[in-house]
């Protein structure tokens, strides 16, 4: 069994021709830039813990390189139950 966040550490360092999104059960979670060899190892890892990911082909991506991404801030459900702040 792999650790939750070792699909975080996949990458080689070299120029990145794709990206890849990594979707939680409600929204994009993450995204990481990856070259060819390295898609299988992360959406494998990924999907072990519970992340669904999709496969986007590189846009203009001459300053990314494989391993590097972006993880977004969680979503704050506003005005649910147990939230006492009030929708705007």
């Amino acid at each position: 069994m792999t650790e939750p966040a070792a699909w975080k550490r996949v990458g080689c360092g070299r120029p990145a021709l794709l990206r890849v999104e990594l979707y939680g059960p409600t929204s994009l979670e993450h995204a990481r830039y990856l070259c060819v060899s390295h898609v299988s190892e992360l959406v494998a890892r990924a999907t072990l813990v519970g992340l669904v990911p999709y496969r986007l082909p590189g846009r203009s991506m001459e300053s990314k390189r494989c391993g590097e991404g972006y993880d977004f801030p969680p979503i704050v459900s506003w005005g649910g139950a147990g939230n006492s702040a009030a929708q705007v």
